[in-house]
This record gives structure tokens, sequence and C-alpha cells, in this order.
């Protein structure tokens, strides 16, 4: 008997755009982690990672759409904890992407954190 591999959480666009469905396959955790690598934003919402020369994400999660996937992960039993990531400075030489990777911290956990089970 093969051993399942670790749960993946696949966030998908609908056809229209607008809509993001979660899916969660493989075996059933206790515990898990979220992970949220910036670069699943369409490049339109986020340029500021990769390196420079990175080709763009075409049809990538606007930040509303992410916040949402995010809070819902957050926001199951069994998250005990989440982590940022992809995220380059030298891209974002006013700040302006930083800042708003705080307001999609602060509007992804504003119903609540990780585990809080809501």
């Amino acid at each position: 008997m093969a051993t399942p591999g670790p749960p993946t959480v696949t966030a998908r666009r609908d056809n229209d755009g607008a809509t993001v469905t979660l899916t969660l396959r493989g075996a059933l955790c206790l515990d898990m982690w979220l992970h949220v690598d910036l670069d699943v934003l369409d490049r339109n919402e986020f340029g500021a990672c990769g390196a420079a020369n990175d080709p763009s994400m075409p049809e990538g999660l606007t930040w509303a759409q992410l916040a949402a996937v995010t809070r819902t992960a957050l926001q199951t039993d069994g998250c005990s904890g989440w982590s940022v990531g992809v995220y380059n400075p030298d891209l974002d030489p006013e700040g302006r992407e930083g800042q708003r990777i705080v307001a999609y911290l602060a509007e992804a956990t504003r119903d609540g954190g990780a585990g809080s089970g809501m």
C-alpha cells in the first residue's frame, strides 16, 4: 500500500475570474501550516516578487481573492501557523508593495487567526 503524500490545498479561479475555490487533497491531518507565496498574485496586483527578470504570473489571484482564501484556511481547525514569502524589496523602492502586504495580513486575519476555528 502506497503511503499518501502530504495534504495539498489548491486555489483555482472559476471562469468568471471572481470566485476562488479551495480544494483539499490528501490525508486528513490534525495540524497544518499555511504557507503563501505572493507570486500567486497577478503581476498587475503585485510586482515585487522574484527577480527583476522573472516572468510575470498570468491570470494570478487578486489581493481580495488571496485574502479570502487565506482567511478561510486560517480559520480551519488545525491550522497552527502561517508564513508568507516571495517579496523582493529591491523591486519595491518606495515601499508601496510592502504596505500592501501589511494590508493583506490585516485583511486575512480580520475575523480571527491561525487555529481560531471560527
